[in-house]
């Protein structure tokens, strides 16, 4: 099949490197945002390509290494084709919009846009806002009516807000999408507008500029709704300035769905991943990669309960902040932290609202190398909160460590550590008594499983079919049809308040003893053993 020829094509090649603690400013004569390290998204034309070597027509002027550990990962940067056949195109001062609300699904594939985004002056100030619903691609309020739309291969950039936004728009898919100097956010919909089975899958937000008068900037926000999925994305210099104000990937407090999150990377951000939430929704963040953001994680959810599994962090901070009041707490497992000989320590355990006692933070079957410390305790006093923490450290490894744990002076004299080795004594080292030997406090076995399987039906009966997926904890505290009570239901799939349910699976004992199957809640329930063959039903 015969292709032109990419000479003459514009790319765009982001840097990897950590980006400075000062915020963009905002330059009042362009009405525009200044920023030095944005110079580092280097544009260039390619001039022709032989092989596996790509020539430009200038040559880059920074570097954009690649970010190898000292295990052999190693990670790339990314570069973005920013020619398309088709071009929508606005103008620095008359910019452009592309704006859907339909009953039938679109096909939006291979286009390139530049200069969309609206914004106007303030009455108060020369610093131009957003004029509201005008975004690059904006599907709007199309309800249903959207399901099987798909964004495809699309690249927008030096645009003047917001990006893609499938906003109350169901079922659209955007994958392979570029996002390139944006103000504000690359994707992105209203806050707390239920969008179900949304899907983003291997895109990529480069670059995302704040505004000039909330300086907030981010990648993506996960907002609510049921089914939606965020899968092989990477978000670069997506989030700067506050490092607790926002990040690459966001779940706003009041605003957040059970998404689907696996495979993701930031890279180069002031957060990567930032967490502030209220509710008692269960979370699973599967392998997450971050390199070389400041904060890798901030976490400060008081009430969900989290589970991060199975991501690689090299030269950025993990900062827990909240120690979650759901009995399940915020856990991380098989996660490898790398301090990349770079950090004082991997973990920052943050002061917070939440006391720990029986809901400590747990860290099980993690790798921590390359740094003075692994876990440091900060607990600095804050008044009229509770800092006191209990962080659990279950069959983790250390590797180039020098210490597995520390207390700042400043650390509240309570706040404590429990440690269980694959092997070996357990101890329990309290800022205030030093160390003691323990018994052992938590299981030496845990699988791999990702759940079990809900079948969800409407009806008390399981009579009409509604949906099956993966629940990696069977544990509701907020379930309602009401909204007043529990904003995103129980799914809204399930249309009243008379549903049923059953899970299917296996489960793998941690311990070799008798062990005992209880249910608890408000309804009635059935528990049944189904292997080998019949069913029989257990007392």
């Amino acid at each position: 099949m015969w292709r032109r020829s990419p000479a003459g094509e514009s790319v765009m090649v982001v840097p990897t490197d950590t980006p400075p603690e000062n915020s963009p400013n905002w330059d009042d004569e362009t009405n525009r945002p200044l920023d030095p390290y944005a110079e580092q998204f280097e544009r260039r034309k390619i001039a022709k390509i032989k092989g596996k070597t790509v020539t430009f027509d200038t040559p880059i002027a920074h570097d954009h290494l690649a970010v190898t550990t000292s295990t052999g990962k190693t990670w790339t940067a990314e570069v973005a084709n920013l020619t398309r056949n088709v071009r929508i195109e606005g103008s620095t001062d008359g910019r452009a919009h592309i704006f859907i609300r339909s009953t039938k699904p679109q096909s939006v594939r291979f286009v390139e846009g530049r200069y969309l985004g609206p914004r106007k002056l303030q009455s108060s100030s020369r610093r131009p806002q957003l004029v509201l619903g005008r975004y690059s691609l904006h599907f709007h309020h199309c309800y249903e009516g959207s399901r099987g739309t798909m964004v495809e291969g699309c690249v927008f950039y030096d645009a003047g807000s917001r990006v893609y936004v499938p906003h109350t728009s169901h079922g659209i898919t955007m994958r392979d999408n570029v996002s390139f100097n944006s103000l504000e956010a690359g994707f992105w919909w209203d806050f707390q507008e239920l969008t179900h089975d949304t899907t983003w899958e291997r895109n990529l937000v480069a670059l995302v500029m704040p505004n000039g008068i909330d300086s907030s900037s981010l990648g993506m926000m996960l907002n609510q709704g049921d089914g939606n999925v965020a899968r092989n994305n990477v978000v670069v210099y997506g989030h700067h300035g506050d490092p607790h104000g926002h990040g690459a990937y966001v779940w706003e407090a009041d605003s957040e769905g059970v998404w689907n999150f696996e495979n993701n990377l930031s890279h180069s951000n002031r957060t990567g991943l930032f967490v502030w939430q209220n509710t008692s929704l269960n979370h699973t963040i599967r392998n997450h990669q971050s390199y070389n953001d400041y904060l890798a994680i901030f976490h400060g959810a008081y009430a969900n309960s989290y589970t991060y599994t199975d991501g690689y962090i090299f030269g950025g901070i993990t900062r827990v902040k909240a120690t979650s009041g759901n009995s399940s707490g915020v856990r991380f497992e098989r996660m490898t932290f790398d301090g990349g000989n770079r950090l004082s320590h991997c973990i920052d355990i943050f002061p917070s609202p939440v006391a720990s006692g029986v809901d400590a933070n747990a860290f099980r079957e993690c790798t921590f190398q390359n740094a003075p410390v692994a876990l440091l305790m900060n607990t600095f006093p804050i008044q009229k909160e509770k800092t006191r923490k209990r962080v659990d450290l279950i069959g983790c490894n250390f590797k180039n460590i020098g210490n597995p744990t520390a207390f700042t002076k400043e650390a509240t004299a309570d706040s404590l550590f429990q440690i269980q080795p694959p092997h070996g004594k357990c101890t329990r080292i309290v800022h205030s008594g030093g160390e003691t030997e323990i018994e052992p406090f938590a299981p030496r076995h845990y699988g791999t499983g990702i759940g079990l399987t809900g079948h969800y039906f409407n009806g008390q009966r399981f009579e009409k079919p509604a949906f099956n997926r993966i629940d990696s904890m069977i544990m509701f505290q907020q379930w309602s049809y009401d909204k007043a009570t529990s904003p995103t239901q129980v799914h809204h799939l399930i249309t009243g308040d008379e549903y049923s349910i059953r899970w299917t699976g296996q489960i793998e004992p941690q311990f070799t003893q008798s062990h005992k199957f209880s249910l608890r809640g408000a309804a009635g329930f059935r528990l049944w053993d189904q292997w080998p063959a019949d069913p029989r039903r257990l007392e």
